[in-house]
């Protein structure tokens, strides 16, 4: 007698046939699952979310969160269970949303401050239902102590939820806010605030101008390239270009200029790189120059000077 697939293996057979892979995982949502195949079988809804898989969703979650710690430590599986969500909530499943957006549990590392992810999710799925509700627990989360400091969480995703609706003042508080920050957050919400008025814009690039984070600077560099007034920081943005020993930052503000910059600011940018002299930038910039052959004819002859400059470092 030929032996019968295991719920994974018939989970995986099914992957040409979403519909059906689709209808199979969610017969797999049921309590006491193996950890392992409700993971297989949430990842299949995530990609594949049907409406008839809400009453299901929700009554895991609930199952789970009655012992969190015990049934899942981690919070993951709910948080996956509410990545599915994402698209299926309806405004009756606020309560849940809002009691996972106040979910702190110890987490088996110290890496994700207390089930940060899991607040995150709630947040997002939250803000597709109800935004003005979920603009408040941004808010809230923002100002929380309880935020990931290796990720962020859920603070960025409240600035990215603040952000999406055009609710700039609680960011712009948050980064001329003294004291101990996250540099992602400050990151996400500088990058966030293009619409700034231009008599603002002045105190926030020196307040940032000199950041030892390349995070922080890389949302600062966003901001400037994106705001009106973005003409004005030229000589800023090629100063920092010549002085910076941080090659991540730089890279990525020489491409955005190059990208993205104007007529005035690329053509100054082209006269800088050809003085530069320092081997990992002009390595960089032999990385990136290239891609932007036809749009700046230039480069034809400014490229082959730097590749020769380089020779010569060596």
């Amino acid at each position: 007698m030929a032996k019968q697939p295991d719920s994974l293996e018939k989970l995986r057979s099914l992957r040409d046939t979403p519909t059906e892979q689709a209808a199979y995982a969610l017969q797999l949502l049921k309590p006491g699952q193996k950890r392992g195949t409700m993971e297989a079988a949430l990842a299949v809804l995530t990609d594949y979310p049907t409406p008839v898989a809400r009453p299901a969703l929700l009554a895991q979650y609930r199952y789970y969160d009655a012992d969190g710690p015990k049934l899942d430590p981690g919070a993951y599986l709910r948080g996956s269970i509410l990545k599915v969500l994402r698209n299926l909530a309806q405004t009756a499943d606020l309560p849940l949303l809002e009691h996972a957006s106040r979910t702190y549990e110890q987490m088996p590392s110290m890496h994700d401050a207390l089930a940060a992810h899991l607040r995150a999710a709630a947040l997002e799925v939250m803000n597709e239902v109800d935004e003005n509700l979920a603009a408040f627990h941004s808010v809230r989360l923002m100002a929380d102590s309880n935020t990931s400091k290796m990720s962020g969480e859920p603070a960025l995703t409240a600035v990215k939820v603040l952000a999406g609706q055009g609710s700039l003042l609680p960011l712009y508080y948050y980064v001329m806010l003294e004291g101990e920050k996250i540099d992602e957050v400050v990151a996400e919400s500088l990058r966030s605030l293009t619409r700034l008025p231009a008599t603002l814009l002045d105190g926030l690039v020196e307040k940032f101008r000199r950041a030892d984070s390349e995070l922080i600077m890389v949302g600062l560099f966003e901001l400037i390239m994106e705001h009106r007034e973005a003409a004005k920081y030229s000589e800023f943005l090629l100063d920092y270009l010549k002085s910076t020993w941080k090659y991540d930052s730089y890279r990525y503000l020489a491409l955005a200029i190059i990208s993205r910059g104007g007529e005035a600011l690329i053509k100054e940018l082209l006269a800088y790189c050809k003085l530069e002299t320092n081997k990992k930038k002009i390595d960089i910039l032999l990385e990136i120059l290239p891609l932007f052959l036809r749009k700046e004819p230039a480069l034809e002859t400014l490229i082959p000077q730097l590749q020769k400059r380089y020779e010569r470092k060596d």
